[in-house]
């Protein structure tokens, strides 16, 4: 079920050590660009390094607080409470799965291969632990802006990871499909170092 593979991903995530992350924006024909990293430190610390445009920001997370820096002046810019489960801000790790279940109706089902956009990722392998939980959004006007009617997750729970996001949005007017893909983002290489890390 949708629980049963939340729960063993929580639990395979909270197995993990460390991880630096890396996220790269890439349209077709624009070269790729680096937009966030972090740094997730075992049990509840993660370093963010978020850039939009020319505008970049730090957030440093730890329990329960989000701390904000100014890169440029060196200063907290914010800090404040927050109350999600540790990893949301890693898209590797599930975003809360409690938003996920209070928006969507969630199912789960068993992949014998990878999907085709995270085929590079595997090599031809098949993995044993890949799950697909896909989540309907109970309003049918989706889920916030753009509104998202649909959403996919790809779960690989061998390595307690999220390795691909897929978001479904209304169909254009016209076009005879109720929804369509709006948004893909997925994890294309990784490496392991000595130590489990």
């Amino acid at each position: 079920s949708a629980q049963d593979i939340l729960a063993q991903l929580d639990a395979a995530f909270r197995r993990i050590s460390s991880i630096h992350y890396r996220k790269f924006s890439q349209t077709s024909g624009v070269e790729e660009e680096l937009i966030d990293e972090s740094w997730y430190q075992a049990p509840r610390t993660i370093k963010a390094h978020l850039r939009n445009g020319r505008a970049e920001n730090w957030h440093l997370l730890r329990d329960t607080a989000m701390i904000e820096f100014e890169p440029a002046s060196r200063q907290r810019s914010d800090e404040s409470a927050i109350e999600q489960e540790p990893g949301w801000l890693m898209q590797i790790h599930l975003q809360n799965a409690k938003y996920l279940q209070q928006w969507y109706d969630v199912t789960a089902k068993k992949l014998t291969a990878p999907p085709a956009f995270l085929a590079s990722l595997y090599q031809g392998q098949a993995p044993t632990q890949l799950y697909l939980l896909t989540g309907t959004a109970r309003s049918s006007s989706g889920v916030g802006y753009p509104p998202v009617v649909k959403v996919e997750y790809v779960a690989d729970l061998e390595r307690g990871l999220i390795v691909g996001r897929r978001e479904y949005w209304h169909g254009v007017i016209g076009s005879g499909r109720e929804e369509e893909l709006g948004k893909t983002e997925s994890v294309s290489q990784w490496k392991a170092y000595p130590g489990g890390v």
